[in-house]
């Protein structure tokens, strides 16, 4: 008898607590999905935004400017006796796309003067270079340089720098070449533009 009564107060229990006993469980299982949810979500983000920086990174690297510049100075001669100096600026865009140039100046130092001359090339100034071609400037130099004894030293640190950024405004970059200091470029932040 004593089996019996507790068998049904347990059955009556079960079938009184059953429904808040399979609503607590219901409870501790969506608390748990959603604690795995939440973490699996804030790893999604993570890694979102681990390739959006890969994918700026990457496209940076594949439209920056890849510029090659030679620059020369020579005498030459337009009537016997007569000379006067030219220098010249080759730019070659050895990058993937165009590249716009945005300022383009040359600098030089005449012998014995510690003044640094410089002269616009105008040529260059928001010139668009298409890939994989080049383009040329020459430029008069008689001002600066009086004998051909300072036309080698005035051609080593005859130096030509150059501005310039890809078309979509990702890199900008500034080189700078001179036959004795070889080219150097240097990366410059870009500020985007926001609009409100």
């Amino acid at each position: 008898m004593y089996v019996d009564s507790d068998w049904h107060r347990f059955t009556y229990w079960l079938s009184q607590s059953w429904p808040g006993m399979v609503q607590a469980f219901c409870a501790v299982a969506a608390v748990g999905i959603t604690w795995s949810l939440a973490r699996m979500n804030k790893r999604y983000i993570q890694l979102t935004r681990e390739q959006l920086e890969n994918a700026r990174r990457q496209t940076e690297i594949l439209v920056q400017p890849n510029l090659h510049i030679v620059s020369s100075v020579d005498a030459i001669e337009y009537a016997v006796g007569h000379k006067y100096f030219e220098a010249r600026v080759t730019v070659h865009n050895r990058g993937a796309y165009p590249v716009l140039l945005t300022r383009a100046m040359l600098y030089g130092y005449q012998r014995g003067d510690e003044e640094r001359l410089e002269e616009k090339l105008s040529g260059f100034w928001d010139c668009i270079v298409p890939a994989g071609r080049s383009i040329r400037q020459r430029i008069r130099v008689n001002r600066w340089l009086k004998s051909e004894e300072d036309l080698a030293p005035f051609s080593d640190f005859l130096t030509t720098t150059i501005e310039c950024r890809d078309l979509a405004g990702l890199c900008l970059c500034e080189y700078s070449f001179s036959p004795a200091e070889g080219l150097r470029c240097e990366a410059k932040p870009v500020t985007p533009v926001r609009n409100f």
